[in-house]
């Protein structure tokens, strides 16, 4: 004989007294599991019953090879029993198979993923499996499933059913839901080492499910699209898991280009969420109708999106929780909320977020340009996150340098990847800048820029009189030219001896005010902070330390959205004045002396507000974005010593 496959279930008995199968090209020989002890006592190779090596066992020894046995994958799973294993030759196969929907435990077994090809011929799904028989025993692997066309699933369509997909990639397939692979009503299918990159769905460009609970173990998902929701994954009412997976490269057209969550609450851990683009809705994540995702340890950046505002997670009547996570890149915004919440702890979320252990610090990629997120040594999210884990997904994979990381620095290193503060600037002297009141201003560029936000700045000034024309100050302001126009803050010195405040939004929405005060230009140095609320209630300015005016304004709004316009620099000794008759900027300028500038992008309160007799000594540094000091007296660099290189061109001014 040479049998390949012997079923002795119901026939192992004490009632059998010959049993001889020797020469064959068995592995082992399938008998009830309550006769496998007897059958093992009694029929053995010592004795000559059976070859040796062989075993008994319940089910899996059939084995059934294509195309050697069976031309087709097809014929051969439906000639397959119980826990039979089909093992598959490298070849191209185009089929459309419909898994038999009685027998679980079958282990179809490609020789080699990259070689060994099932092609839906773009006629259907590739593999539709719908028998809620099916567990993770049934084992697909080892194969590319590819040009699968479907309604739901192009390449693997699960539905009632749980199988184990490992070592698969699922690539160019079509659907309406669910190109790469959809899970459908209470399926649980188990994907490992699976890569599902190129698949094309209305819903789901990658994955798709619908009520059902997939985990994905060291997937990549990647280069996928949608026309909808989801371009890598989308779920609805579901509740998937995600382990060690890369979610980077999709494009979605409405939102979630990265993953979208509808009444959804899945789990990620070790996750990368990377480089995807929505047209509408969010780049990275898009979680709307109640859904609770728990992210613990993903890293989400560099996701974007093209029409709305929501780069990195969009949280929609959803809450998002956050834990040793990276939100770190994503354009316009990192979050957004809308009727929604988002809980961080132990998170590094650029722009900052309330939550304990929460820090907004670069996080330090090793090469963010070629797409390599794992961390710096010397990364501040390395031992920051809970219980001294790391933040982020990926970890620790090269050495960084810490140091000054300032060109224009005394102490510039240019091996350091981490400013640890060392840099120093020129400091000779107690020296200001003279203003001619002509020409003469500060360019500190556009990087300083309020958004929707409060904001202080504090400066010391001198002037012999009172100015004959309003003379610029501070400020970030455009009245006409440009585009859009008409918007920014602004200080000047008005001709009455007063300083004037200028707020405004647009065309529409603008505010101005003077103080009270009329004795700031009297050939004396005066200490002025401006201490601008962003709640619609009140600008405060202090003179010498002491409140002197405190006024309510009414722009229909946040007074500064939208002015973070890179076109529009921030400049000291100049400003804005009347619009000329050619529709460019009409510009005044400071006559008299200014020194020790500092800038926060938040409100100050009465007790922060700067110590005016002790210099720049007691400057509270929180939230601190420029601090011009004025004592290098020469060059013509303004420097800026908060470590946020907001360095500044002087023009004409002199020391």
């Amino acid at each position: 004989n040479q049998f390949t496959y012997l079923n002795m279930k119901n026939g192992v008995t004490d009632a059998l007294t010959t049993f001889y199968v020797t020469n064959n090209s068995l592995t082992c020989i399938e008998v009830n599991a309550e006769d496998i002890d007897y059958a093992t006592e009694n029929w053995t190779y010592e004795n000559g019953n059976i070859d040796e090596g062989v075993t008994f066992q319940e089910i899996g020894c059939q084995t059934i090879n294509i195309p050697a046995d069976y031309s087709t994958i097809q014929a051969g799973i439906d000639a397959a029993y119980e826990g039979a294993t089909v093992l598959v030759a490298a070849g191209t196969y185009v089929e459309n198979i419909i898994w038999p929907g009685n027998t679980n435990g079958i282990k179809l077994i490609g020789e080699d993923r990259e070689t060994t090809i099932i092609d839906g011929g773009a006629q259907q799904t590739v593999i539709q499996i719908s028998s809620s028989s099916i567990d993770t025993s049934t084992l697909i692997n080892g194969f590319t499933i590819t040009n699968g066309s479907g309604g739901n699933g192009g390449g693997i369509f699960c539905m009632y059913s749980s199988p184990s997909l490992v070592n698969l990639t699922i690539s160019g397939n079509v659907a309406s839901s669910g190109g790469g692979i959809s899970c459908y009503n209470s399926s649980s299918p188990r994907l490992e080492n699976v890569t599902i990159s190129g698949n094309v769905a209305s819903f789901g460009g990658g994955v798709f499910c619908q009520v059902s609970t997939p985990s994905f173990e060291n997937v990549t998902i990647s280069g996928n699209s949608c026309s909808e929701k989801g371009a890598g994954v989308h779920c609805y009412l579901s509740s998937p898991s995600f382990e060690n997976v890369t979610i980077s490269g999709n494009v979605a057209g409405t939102g979630g280009a990265g993953m979208s969550c509808d009444e959804s609450n899945p789990s990620l851990v070790d996750v990368m969420i990377s480089d995807n683009v929505a047209n509408t809705g969010a780049g990275g994540m898009h979680c709307y109708g109640g859904s609770i995702p728990s992210l613990v340890n993903v890293t989400i950046t560099g996701n974007s999106s093209t029409v709305d505002e929501i780069g990195g997670i969009y949280s929609g009547q959803s809450d998002p929780i956050l834990l040793n996570s990276i939100l770190w890149n994503n354009s316009p915004e990192e979050v957004v909320l809308l009727y929604g919440s988002l809980t961080a702890t132990y998170s590094d979320i650029k722009g900052g977020w309330e939550g304990e252990g929460n820090i907004d610090v670069d996080p330090l990629f090793c090469n963010a340009d070629s797409s390599d997120f794992t961390l710096y040594d010397n990364s501040p999210c390395v031992g920051a996150g809970e219980n001294g884990a790391n933040m982020g997904a990926l970890g620790v994979s090269c050495e960084g340098v810490s140091g000054c990381m300032d060109p224009i620095s005394e102490d510039y290193n240019p091996e350091a990847n981490w400013d640890d503060g060392s840099c120093t600037y020129p400091d000779n002297g107690d020296y200001s800048l003279s203003f001619d009141g002509t020409n003469d201003y500060v360019d500190v560029g556009t990087a300083i820029a309020f958004e929707n936000t409060a904001f202080t700045i504090s400066l010391w000034l001198k002037a012999g009189s009172n100015p004959s024309v309003a003379g610029g100050i501070a400020g970030k302001y455009r009245h006409n030219g440009g585009s859009p126009d008409l918007r920014g803050w602004s200080l000047s010195s008005d001709t009455d001896g007063k300083v004037k405040i200028r707020l405004r939004k647009n065309s529409n929405n603008y505010w101005f005010h003077q103080t009270d005060t009329t004795d700031w230009f009297n050939n004396t140095y005066r200490h002025l902070t401006l201490v601008y609320e962003n709640d619609g209630t009140a600008a405060l300015i202090y003179q010498d330390g002491i409140l002197v005016s405190t006024t309510s304004y009414n722009t229909s709004g946040d007074a500064l959205s939208g002015i973070s316009d890179p076109s529009i620099p921030t400049t000291i000794g100049r400003n804005i004045g009347t619009s000329g008759n050619s529709g460019e900027d009409n510009y005044t300028y400071f006559d008299g002396l200014i020194d020790e500038v500092a800038i926060w992008n938040r409100s100050l309160s009465e007790a922060e507000m700067p110590d005016y007799n002790s210099g720049s000594e007691n400057l509270d540094l929180d939230g601190l974005v420029a601090h011009y000091k004025f004592n290098a007296g020469s060059s013509s660099i303004l420097y800026d010593h908060s470590g946020n290189q907001n360095h500044g061109t002087i023009n004409g001014a002199i020391w």
